[in-house]
């Protein structure tokens, strides 16, 4: 593998406790897996041999990690003077023929604003070498120490502000280039409390595994599926586990469920993350122990012996049913 040989400002990994399994304290930023499985990488630790190689066998589409365009600005966010080149980087690879993913995680007072415009508009001049172009909030954890900290949280008047700025370069591109290019997260919709948007926005959804248009999708496709579900089944009592973040689109979906066909009683259980700390909402930072700590005060006095447990496998390893604190499916 491919090592990191940045010092992110922002690096998740760094917000991790210790104690976790062992794979998840690699930092992994290898072209290969950017390549076969859509990892993002910052392009920082290439050799010319490596520029060759990419070129040679086309090794395209590729996944890039952006934040900035401005070389100062993005060296510093990496901690690594060899990021500032990312603009003649990503020419190289449009002359080349090779198609980029870009991602932009916005750090509050670091790259966001007037820098993130500035930024935007320098990955769209690269269209259509650079195919889309994401926005995401930065990770928080509990385990970050703020005390020499240069940027703070995304929190609801920020992910509003970065909405703004986004759709409103996102129009401009679909009027100049027929396209919208520039997608805001999905997480900055419900953080901003904002409806999420249509499927339009997604144009063929080219970020969807970067939490681009997830919510949309599964809402339009629940729509479809409940033209086809029966009128009727057999009694089916079911709890569905979830993040803060997206409870209230499961939370509806389940009632549109519930109230579509009889017998089915769907019932939705958000899990506050206390294992990584509440800022961090999303459904795969889950762990076993707090989902675990959730269903015992659920069942507290209650009857479950009836009740399906549903579980999103997001919260799982991919090879495995372990969760990110080695909690297992056996004990939960």
């Amino acid at each position: 593998i491919r090592h990191c040989c940045n010092k992110c400002v922002f690096c998740f990994v760094d917000q991790l406790p210790s104690g976790l399994r062992d794979t998840l304290y690699v930092r992994d930023d290898d072209y290969r897996h950017s390549f076969l499985y859509g990892n993002y990488v910052s392009l920082t630790n290439l050799n010319r041999t490596d520029w060759e190689r990419i070129k040679r066998m086309r090794l395209s589409p590729l996944y890039v990690s952006v934040h900035s365009t401005d070389p100062g600005l993005r060296a510093k966010l990496f901690g690594n003077p060899n990021a500032a080149m990312i603009m003649e980087q990503l020419r190289e690879l449009a002359d080349a023929g090779i198609t980029v993913h870009t991602q932009i995680v916005v750090c509050p007072g670091i790259n966001d604003g007037e820098n993130l415009e500035h930024t935007l508009r320098d990955l769209v001049s690269l269209w259509p070498a650079v195919a889309s172009i994401s926005v995401v909030p930065v990770g928080v954890t509990k385990y970050r120490n703020w005390e020499n900290s240069v940027f703070y949280p995304v929190d609801k008047d920020v992910a509003r502000d970065l909405i703004t700025r986004v759709e409103r370069i996102q129009q401009e591109c679909f009027k100049t280039l027929g396209y919208r290019l520039v997608f805001a997260a999905d997480e900055l919709y419900l953080k901003a409390g904002a409806e999420i948007p249509p499927a339009d926005y997604y144009e063929d959804y080219p970020q969807l595994e970067n939490g681009v248009g997830m919510a949309r999708l599964f809402m339009d496709e629940l729509s479809l599926l409940l033209e086809d579900l029966p009128a009727r089944v057999e009694r089916r009592k079911t709890l569905i586990i979830t993040g803060k973040l997206i409870a209230e689109i499961i939370s509806d979906a389940a009632k549109r469920l519930t109230g579509s066909v009889a017998g089915v009683e769907a019932t939705v259980l958000p899990v506050e993350n206390h294992f990584f700390g509440p800022s961090v909402t999303v459904t795969g930072l889950l762990t076993g122990g707090d989902i675990a700590a959730e269903l015992e005060k659920y069942f507290r006095g209650k009857n479950g012996d009836d009740t399906i447990v549903v579980l999103p496998d997001v919260t799982l390893k991919a090879d495995a049913d372990v969760f990110l604190d080695g909690c297992s499916l056996k004990d939960i």
